[in-house]
């Protein structure tokens, strides 16, 4: 047998493991690109229960108040895979050029989210626990030929968030819970570059680390009800980097790594409430607020150009959103449990400001899900989610060569979620 000490150590090694693998991970957007996939069980019910649902360790991560309920030491350790479809039909020019009329680009996206959960209770009151998740993610990738070039080709946001929290038990029906944020950011922005001749690329990385807090309660109103709410700070992300001017071939022919770019992300607010309706069958109901007003323009420092660099300004006006779900749990027998759920997700994109880089729309979610409970400290958690996106109406001029953009993005996506969950007793 283990000793706890080693299975501990064994888990803090998958930590870094998953980690190091997060960084590197990207995703397609979700809320603009916002992430809630920091567990499978939100693949199985579309976050119907994010403040309330303290079955795992990752309950750490929604909702830090909730980690009294968990009596053991516990990794939750898994990750959700999102496959991503986009399409555009419309309109483009540069410089008041016409590119193309009536034209059409597609680009697909096969993108791991992979998080990890730790936490230990300290006494019958106070846990504590460690959370590595991907918070926020962006993956777009027109094709260098595309009609769309000249406002984007490869776009991406890469994130990592490692965050300690405590939970503390006041009373039998009363809790709270605080945390901090370490957050790591990092972007590519590539477009194409117009010269009347042959194109040429734009190739812009730059990455930095932000820091910000969160704090939740859960309050349990009778045996079978309680309430949960969570607030997650905005975290001022600084970044430095590299901007590249290439020719087709891949060779660069400027350079600089002065590049500097600010970017707040946005605060979130989470309220969930469940209910027991009696020892199968239960009712949860979750809504999120997200402050995306902090996301008002992109401004770009030194990005290089034809032997001189220029500041780039990427108006963005996000507005702030709202996300509601319902959902389901029936446990089938000591085994299984079911879920399922529906829900309903804003984007902060405006139609006047909506761009190829992030075509986002609003988006409708079903999902369904299980846990499956394999022995007395293992269990397995997996989900589904399908969603339905609104056609996003694109209007659109880029800096800094004026390219246009005027058509209509149609898209869709599908999550599958897959977790272990292990008490370590």
């Amino acid at each position: 047998m283990l000793s706890k000490a080693h299975k501990i150590r064994t888990i803090l090694r998958l930590f870094s493991s998953v980690a190091f693998f997060s960084v590197f991970s990207t995703t397609v957007f979700a809320s603009g690109f916002q992430l809630f996939e920091q567990n499978a069980i939100v693949a199985g019910n579309y976050g119907a229960s994010l403040a309330v649902d303290t079955h795992d360790a990752s309950i750490g991560y929604f909702n830090s108040a909730g980690l009294t309920d968990i009596h053991n030491p516990q990794a939750v350790i898994g990750g959700d895979v999102i496959f991503s479809s986009l399409y555009f039909k419309g309109n483009t020019s540069v410089f008041g050029i016409p590119v193309a009329s009536n034209a059409e680009a597609a680009t697909r996206n096969v993108a791991p989210i992979p998080f990890l959960h730790l936490s230990m209770p300290l006494s019958d009151r106070i846990v504590v626990s460690l959370n590595a998740v991907v918070p926020f993610g962006l993956a777009t990738d027109w094709q260098d030929i595309s009609p769309v070039r000249y406002s984007a080709t490869k776009t991406s946001i890469q994130s990592l968030n490692i965050g300690p929290s405590v939970g503390f038990k006041i009373t039998d029906n009363l809790s709270v819970g605080a945390g901090f944020d370490t957050q790591y950011v990092k972007a590519t922005l590539d477009s194409a570059v117009f010269t009347g001749v042959s194109d040429l690329i734009s190739h812009n990385n730059a990455d930095g680390w932000g820091y910000g807090w969160h704090i939740g309660g859960l309050y349990k109103i009778t045996p079978k009800t309680q309430i949960g709410a969570s607030f997650r700070s905005q975290v001022g992300q600084h970044l430095h980097g590299t901007s590249e001017l290439r020719n087709p071939a891949g060779a660069t022919l400027f350079a600089n790594s002065n590049v500097k770019a600010a970017l707040t992300l946005p605060s979130t607010t989470i309220l969930s409430l469940l209910h027991n309706y009696n020892k199968k069958l239960s009712f949860s109901g979750t809504v999120a607020f997200t402050q995306w007003d902090s996301v008002q323009s992109l401004v770009i420092q030194n990005v290089q150009g034809i032997g001189t660099t220029s500041t780039v300004t990427i108006p963005q006006n996000y507005r702030n959103t709202w996300r509601a779900s319902v959902g389901t749990n029936y446990q089938l027998n000591t085994q299984w449990l079911l879920r399922a759920g529906v829900g309903y997700d804003q984007t902060p994109t405006t139609e006047n400001n909506r761009n190829m880089r992030l075509p986002d729309g609003d988006r409708i979610g079903l999902a369904i899900g299980a846990h499956y409970q394999a022995t007395k400290s293992v269990g397995v958690d997996m989900g589904y989610t399908h969603l339905f996106m609104f056609d996003g109406l694109v209007h659109n001029v880029a800096a800094p060569q004026s390219a246009a953009v005027n058509g209509r993005t149609s898209n869709n996506a599908d999550i599958l979620g897959l977790q272990l969950v292990w008490d370590i007793a």
